[in-house]
This record gives structure tokens, C-alpha cells and sequence, in this order.
């Protein structure tokens, strides 16, 4: 009599829920596995999304798997369905068939189509959401989040002369270049007083808004949108034709994207009883609080090494790592995951930023800190710095604990800054420059006390380093040459993860 086939449930067709798939397939050929979307899409890249819009990509290049994926894998997809409701007890997933995902058309008490689970996957993603204000949901709203998303925006600019993006952070921006791209204009409404916010620092946001300001995009910092306005259709909703800022200026547009930040869609999990914070909560094993039942991706709140502690961080490598790491222990292979860092990169007409870490710590210098104008410390020339290098090693207001600052500008848009403690790297900002950023993040996940190797850290700063520069610091953390020896660090110092 054959072994009872275990089955895997999974909520999410994206990155982590697609690598966990692949991976329990992978040590388990016999396992049924289902895979649960409210996208009719098959698996595709939501990083392409903007590309998409700007039309350096085409639609065929989005899909990240072939017509027969699903098949040939042996999944079942059940896409363009809405799970609505997990109940542990009974072990069991509960569907909206039919999900109409445009509209939103969901009713919490829909008993619907039941898919029965023995260890479920919740990789449901984030979710961004509208503004609470008045016009709000006018035609010609939009956020970006999914490919129909892009698709909505995409037809709207085909007719539209002007935008308003309100939000300056990494959406924001990267809708607010892409539509540039496709001949709008474009206006941007940032609340903060710097573009990138929650990636950069005052000097890399000065100078990232400079630049963008000589390509001809119009960015308005500590202002916000008050209202969409719009005049009525024949079908009642209306169509946009403006904003009102805070401050009650008229802005003429004839479209509004909103990048203001994403949430976790946690709505199942605190439906079946299952601790949360800002994301469900999980552990190494990528476990939720309910037994048999796992969390991976951008809904879920792993380990952060660079904050010590849980976080969400939306990536898509992390979200492959976590899928492939949840995948494993559902499948009966136990397997951990070591931490991930928040990282953000992009291009913005010809300048690469790559942000990491803890990129701006409260600092409060202290009796023994010090600065050097351009240089290393012992009045070694700082080649062609005109900005500063900056050193902070007093307190800070972090626990009591101090953080270390170094930063660096040099000639056009080139900007380095690297936040430590304890020697060890929590995290950086490339402006520029950005070759080696690889070698970087692998010094922070690896905890590589950098002080270790004299002026390392200086080194780093002035871009005068290698990988050689710190192999020998990195061999010394067990397991890193694990499966691929030197290599690995090879790989990183090539963009690799």
C-alpha cells in the first residue's frame, strides 16, 4: 500500500510561494502541491513592472516560467481565485472563486471552493493602497503594485499629457522615470523633505533630486495631495483632472499614481489566529505560531541582520530565499534561514543608488568623536573628495548604543556613506560607484568585523579596495565557503546574492 501523499498548500504565485513550490518538488517528486492566486497571471516579475510601463520591456519578457510550467511541475494552479479564509482546526483553505481582483469583489462569509492542506504556505505579498482622500477613486488612479496595475497605467497615458506621483520613495520614483520615459510630464508631491526617504540620506536626496531636476522632472518636496478632482462621467465615477496640494494649489493632471509605501497582507493570518506584527511572525524555519503553517516573502517579519531583530523586508532574493528555506521544512528537510538585510537599488537617468541597512541612524557625537575633511585619518589624501568624510563614535539614540558614520562625496553624482558598530558594517549608501556594493553586503551578512584589517573601512570609502581586501576576514566565518569555495565571494563581488 502506497505512502499517503502529503499536501502542500501554498497562498501566492510570486516569488517566494513559486521557489518553495519548485523546492518541495524538488525533495519530494510525490507530493501534491497547489499553488492559490487572485491573479490570472502565471509567474511573472513584479520588478519588471515599471520597465514595462517605460516600454523597455514587452509583455512576453514580464512571465518568468514557460506555458507549461504548472504541468510540467505537476502543480495544480488554481489562478484568478481569492483564498479568504484559513481555518487550522480543520485544516483547510477557503476560496472566493472567481475573484474578481479589479474590483475587489470578495465576501468574508463565502464558504466557496475548500482546499484541503496538510502544511500550508502563506506568501501573499504586500499591498498598496489608495490615499484616504476625497477623489481618490476617480478614473485615473492608480498605484503599482501588479501587472494589471501596470497594464491600467499603461492605458491611461496613452491619452494623458500630464502626471502628479504622489510619494517619493522607490515606486514613486521608478513610475515617475517610466512615465517620463513615455513622454508625460511629470509632477511629484514628496511629503518628506527628501526623494528616497526610507533609502538615502539628506546628501544623497539633494543630490538625487538635482539630477532629476535637469531631466526635466518638476519635484516638490513637503507637500502632499489634499484632494483628486474630477469631473463626473457618464458612468458616475468621473475622471481626473487635478489635485489640490496641502497647501491649496491647483495642479492640472490627467492622471495620479500614489507610491506611499506598501503593507503586508496579513488579513488570513489574523483571520486563523496566527501572531503578527507588521508582518507575520516567524522563525528561523520560517514557522508561523500555528503549527504546519509557514510564512515567507514580503508578508512575512524574518530575521534582519543588520537591525538584529525581526523585520519585513520586501525583496524578491529574500523572498526566493525564504520560499526556498520554508519550502525544505515543509517538505521534511530541516532548513534555516540565516537573516536577510533590506536593500533597495535603481537607476535614475544614468545614476545607479543601491541603499542597504541602516542607513541613518540617530547619531549624537560624542566626547571622542572625530571628523576628517576628504581624507584618512593620519592626513592620508582623500584623492578627489570635495564633500567630506564624517565620523560619528559618541551615543547614540538606538538603546544607548553607539553607531559610527562615514561618508564621502566626490565630483558629480558620486556619494558613499557607511553606518558601523562594533566594527562590523550595518549599512551603506551607493551613489555612484556602485561596482562593488556586493562586497559590501557580504561583509554585513557575514558580521565582518572590518576593523579587524587596519583602514578597511576607510578603504571602503574611498572606493580602494578589492575582493582580495577581505577574504581572509570573511574565510574566517564558518560556512561561507560552504558549496561553491571562493566563488561564492567572487559571486557577490559581481552582484550575485
Amino acid at each position: 500500500m502506497s505512502a499517503k501523499r502529503t499536501r502542500h498548500v501554498i497562498i501566492g504565485n510570486s516569488a517566494a510561494g513559486v521557489s518553495a513550490a519548485e523546492t518541495i518538488r524538488r525533495l519530494d517528486p510525490e507530493a501534491s502541491i497547489t499553488i492559490i492566486s487572485d491573479e490570472p497571471h502565471p509567474f511573472y516579475s513584479r520588478c519588471l513592472t515599471s520597465y514595462y510601463i517605460a516600454g523597455a520591456i514587452s509583455e512576453g519578457d514580464m512571465c518568468l516560467r514557460g506555458p507549461g510550467y504548472y504541468s510540467e511541475m505537476g502543480f495544480e494552479a488554481m489562478l484568478g481565485r481569492r483564498a479568504v479564509r484559513i481555518d487550522p482546526e480543520a485544516r483547510m483553505v477557503f476560496l472566493k472563486d472567481e475573484f474578481d481582483a479589479d474590483a475587489g469583489d470578495c465576501r468574508e462569509d463565502y464558504a466557496g471552493v475548500r482546499v484541503p492542506y496538510d502544511r500550508l504556505l502563506i506568501a501573499t505579498g504586500g499591498n498598496a493602497k489608495l490615499p484616504d482622500i476625497p477623489g481618490a477613486h476617480l478614473d485615473g488612479v492608480f498605484v503599482l503594485r501588479t501587472w494589471n496595475d501596470a497594464n491600467r497605467i499603461l492605458a491611461r497615458a496613452s491619452r494623458s499629457k500630464k502626471a502628479v506621483i504622489v510619494g517619493g520613495g522607490l515606486v514613486g520614483m521608478k513610475v515617475a522615470h517610466a512615465l517620463y520615459e513615455r513622454g508625460l510630464a511629470v509632477h511629484m508631491l514628496v511629503s518628506s523633505g527628501r526623494v528616497l526617504s526610507q533609502m538615502v540620506d539628506d546628501e544623497a536626496g539633494e543630490m538625487l533630486r538635482d539630477h532629476l531636476e535637469k531631466h526635466g522632472l518638476v519635484i516638490e518636496t513637503r507637500a502632499d495631495v489634499a484632494e483628486i478632482t474630477g469631473s463626473t462621467g457618464s458612468s458616475g465615477r468621473g475622471s481626473v483632472e487635478g489635485v489640490v496640494t496641502n497647501t491649496g494649489r491647483r495642479i492640472e493632471c490627467q492622471m495620479v499614481v500614489t507610491g506611499k509605501g506598501v503593507e503586508p497582507n496579513i488579513g488570513l493570518a489574523l483571520g486563523a489566529g496566527i501572531e503578527t506584527n507588521r508582518g507575520i511572525l516567524v522563525d528561523s524555519r520560517m514557522r508561523t505560531s500555528v503549527p504546519d503553517i509557514y510564512a515567507a516573502g514580503d508578508v512575512a517579519e524574518g530575521y534582519d541582520v543588520a537591525h538584529e531583530g525581526p523585520r519585513v523586508n520586501a525583496l524578491w532574493t529574500q523572498a526566493v530565499e525564504q520560499g526556498k528555506v520554508a519550502g525544505s521544512n515543509m517538505a521534511g528537510r530541516e532548513r534555516e534561514y540565516a537573516g536577510g538585510i533590506g536593500m533597495n537599488s535603481l537607476e535614475l537617468f544614468g545614476v545607479p543608488v543601491i541603499s542597504m541597512g541602516i542607513t541613518s541612524p540617530r547619531v549624537q557625537p560624542g566626547p571622542g568623536s572625530s571628523g576628517q575633511v576628504g581624507g584618512r585619518p593620519g592626513g592620508q589624501p582623500g584623492g578627489q573628495a570635495v564633500g567630506h568624510t564624517r565620523e560619528h563614535a559618541g551615543p547614540a539614540d538606538r538603546g544607548g548604543q553607539g553607531f559610527e558614520v562615514l561618508s564621502l562625496r566626490k565630483p558629480g553624482n558620486w556619494y558613499r556613506k557607511l553606518v558601523l558598530k562594533d566594527g562590523m558594517i550595518k549599512g551603506a549608501i551607493f551613489v555612484g560607484g556602485v561596482e562593488k556594493a556586493g562586497v559590501v553586503l557580504a561583509l554585513i551578512k557575514k558580521r565582518v568585523n572590518v576593523n579587524a584589517s587596519g583602514d578597511a573601512k576607510y578603504r571602503i570609502l574611498h572606493d580602494d579596495f578589492t575582493f582580495a581586501t577581505f577574504i581572509d576576514l570573511i574565510d574566517e566565518k564558518a560556512g561561507f565557503f560552504e558549496g561553491g569555495g571562493k566563488r561564492n565571494v567572487q559571486r557577490i563581488m559581481q552582484g550575485g546574492h
